[in-house]
């Protein structure tokens, strides 16, 4: 498998840009925290990672961001109430580590309460640049239209990630399908509502004649909701939005199960290794011990035979003493012909059993042959002996394709284009709250444990002491800028290589 981690071109980007790029389709995030910990702020979650804060997005009266201009995009700060000392005001998505990095904080005693709604990434953002909330929990970068209502409102903005995940595709290890590379556009067209493909050979005319079965957990979990939105295109995926077929699973344990066969059908299907040369041999020994009973057997009919006609033909008494003699023999070789038949047909039932058990299993395992399965990659990691997965194509800045593996430094560093990563953005006038400033602090260092609880990849050592440095100010923070056409935070390599520094914040209203 060819395992490419570097892109030729710029490739070191968030993953909701990446995807933005590569599929055209809204993306967001995967559940790595229990719904219960959010409070609700009667806003739908969007988290559609291209939407704009103009686009038509719909708040819980009914009203759109459109409509609600007057209320939310266009408010300068000071139409806002100032902040509530103590109080830590979180806004964004539902699915992050804010949640057990909520329930961790409220234990130091701090005195800092850290409040989370879940009013979606956009509208997050929007409530961001308004000085509504101190913090946005986001699964995609801002956008650079977001970052300009920022500074039109007199706020700069920072981001931290705190961690990153990311969807695997995968068939059964050992297994082949003419490929380890699939490209956006065909994951989409095999696994979308009203999707013909039923054989790998019509995704590609070098794939193989294989059955094409496609399989994951309903869009309850968070591998398939996360590839509905990025790949499938809809901001709120239900069920029916894969294809017909789609063999939809309670848990990702049922999928791997669909993808690899069950472990009792592996381990019976290994036991014809041993199952199937005693079967073949206890055959032949049966079909040996037949064939010699029943030369037996003729032997008996026979010998009876010429006994009768001796006695018919009135033979001498010593050539009757020899046909009674030939029967007698006859009798006795068939008797023990019979008991050696019987021996080895009764040796021959349970290997018969267990080989019949063991190759129905290897049937059912080769039945998996050609199922494809989402996971998320904490998953994949702990069964990557058992799963093959799939690089995901991209093109770099001259259209040349380019496989990326889904490790963990591909899907930090967003090149994986299944992945996201987890970020926080806050402003720059909220960094200047000490209650703010203490349960970033402690988010950052606790990330990686946080990360390895819920089976996302962590973030190495050095990010978190970087971005900590960036929070205490021992460090100046990347400023953003567009890189390859995409807007990002940059980092310190490609600063200097920047097509398009941020935009200076209006004079009468400086950014703070």
């Amino acid at each position: 498998m060819t395992r490419s981690h570097h892109a030729r071109g710029r490739l070191a980007v968030s993953a909701a840009l990446s995807l933005a790029l590569a599929l055209g389709v809204a993306g967001c995030g995967s559940d790595s925290t229990d719904r219960t910990d959010a409070g609700s702020s009667g806003v739908p979650s969007l988290n559609r990672a291209g939407l704009e804060p103009s686009d038509e997005t719909t708040d819980g009266a009914g009203t759109t961001a459109d409509d609600a201009t007057d209320d939310t995009v266009g408010v300068r700060l000071g139409d806002r109430a100032d902040p509530v000392p103590g109080v830590v005001e979180v806004d964004g998505g539902l699915d992050s580590l804010t949640g057990p990095a909520r329930r961790g904080f409220a234990g130091t005693g701090s005195g800092t309460t850290v409040e989370q709604q879940t009013s979606g990434e956009t509208r997050g953002f929007q409530r961001l640049c308004i000085g509504e909330v101190d913090i946005v929990d986001s699964a995609r970068p801002l956008t650079a239209d977001e970052y300009e209502q920022c500074r039109r409102n007199g706020l700069d903005v920072m981001q931290f990630q705190v961690a990153a995940d990311a969807v695997v595709l995968a068939i059964k290890a050992q297994t082949d399908v003419g490929t380890d590379c699939l490209s956006t556009d065909q994951i989409r067209a095999g696994f979308r509502n009203g999707s013909a493909i039923d054989n790998w050979s019509q995704l590609g005319s070098n794939l193989d004649d294989v059955e094409f079965r496609a399989g994951g957990p309903t869009v309850e979990f968070a591998p398939a909701r996360f590839f509905g939105r990025y790949v499938l295109g809809d901001p709120e995926p239900i069920n029916s939005d894969f294809r017909v077929g789609y063999q939809d699973t309670d848990s990702e344990d049922q999928t791997r199960k669909f993808v690899t066969g069950t472990t009792q059908d592996d381990l019976q299907a290994n036991l014809l290794r041993t199952i199937e040369p005693q079967y073949v041999e206890l055959r032949r020994q049966v079909a040996e011990s037949q064939g010699y009973y029943d030369k037996a057997q003729a032997e008996v009919l026979e010998s009876v035979k010429q006994q009768k006609r001796g006695v018919a033909d009135k033979r001498s008494p010593a050539d009757r003493a020899k046909d009674d003699a030939r029967v007698t023999t006859a009798y006795a070789a068939r008797g023990r012909m019979i008991r050696k038949l019987n021996a080895r047909k009764a040796a021959l039932v349970p290997v018969a059993r267990r080989f019949k058990v063991a190759d129905a299993a290897r049937d059912r395992l080769d039945d998996t042959l050609g199922h494809v399965g989402l996971f998320s990659h904490g998953y994949y990691t702990t069964y990557e002996n058992e799963l093959r997965p799939f690089e995901i194509e991209i093109s770099d800045g001259d259209d040349q394709p380019n496989c990326i593996f889904p490790s963990p430094q591909t899907i930090l560093n967003g090149q994986y284009p299944l992945s996201r990563q987890l970020l926080l953005t806050v402003s720059t006038r909220s960094l200047g709250r000490p209650e703010v400033q203490k349960f970033l602090t402690y988010y950052l260092k606790r990330s990686q444990s946080l990360a390895d609880k819920a089976g996302v990849v962590p973030l190495p050592d050095a990010n978190v002491a970087q971005q900590v440095a960036w929070l205490q100010g021992k460090e100046k923070a990347p400023e953003f800028g567009v890189v390859d056409g995409r807007f990002r935070q940059l980092t310190e390599e490609d600063a200097q290589e920047a097509t398009q520094a941020h935009p200076a914040a209006p004079a009468e209203n400086p950014a703070r």
